[in-house]
């Protein structure tokens, strides 16, 4: 069961050193309050990947582990960027990617709400199962090069495949 919904919050604390110095600058936003949680939003300006992309799975990755449901509301656009500390273009992009695939919706009043936890497929089964299966092999290949074992990796998978359909 749910908890009440207080309404999108989104606060902001920078780790590391001076801001400006960006060493290993790691940036976190509440983007949503509950009557007894808060979830949040980690990006970190430090790393390779675009801070888009790493919004877009951050938001994707709080879905698909329930926290964020369908009817709950997220920050304005210009709220979480200004509390991210990034551009409000990067932040509406990463919004409008999620409406895209069928995520997320603006409605007037309400601003940004969640309406699904399941992609709209984008083209065939075929194609997704593809993009899905690139990912999964990158992520494994990465794991070989950092010296895990195959029962460490097989673990770690078996942990985030627990953790997301543990309410299927």
């Amino acid at each position: 069961m749910r908890k009440t919904r207080s309404g999108p919050v989104s606060l902001v604390e920078h780790r590391g050193s001076r801001r400006r110095r960006r060493t290993n600058p790691i940036a976190l936003a509440i983007v949503a309050t509950y009557d007894t949680m808060a979830i949040m939003l980690t990006i970190s300006l430090a790393s390779p990947v675009p801070i888009h992309d790493q919004l877009v799975a951050g938001l994707r990755g709080l879905i698909a582990a329930g926290q964020l449901a369908e009817g709950d509301e997220l920050p304005p656009v210009r709220q979480l960027a200004a509390d991210l500390g990034i551009n409000l273009n990067t932040v509406a992009r990463a919004y409008r990617d999620l409406t895209d695939a069928g995520l997320f919706a603006s409605v007037r009043g309400r601003g940004t709400i969640v309406i699904a936890t399941v992609e709209r497929a984008a083209g065939p089964k075929v194609e997704e199962r593809k993009r899905i299966e690139a990912g999964i092999a990158a992520a494994l290949g990465d794991a070989k090069l950092a010296g895990l074992t195959r029962e460490a990796a097989e673990s770690m998978a078996a942990r985030q495949i627990e953790r997301l359909w543990k309410h299927a």
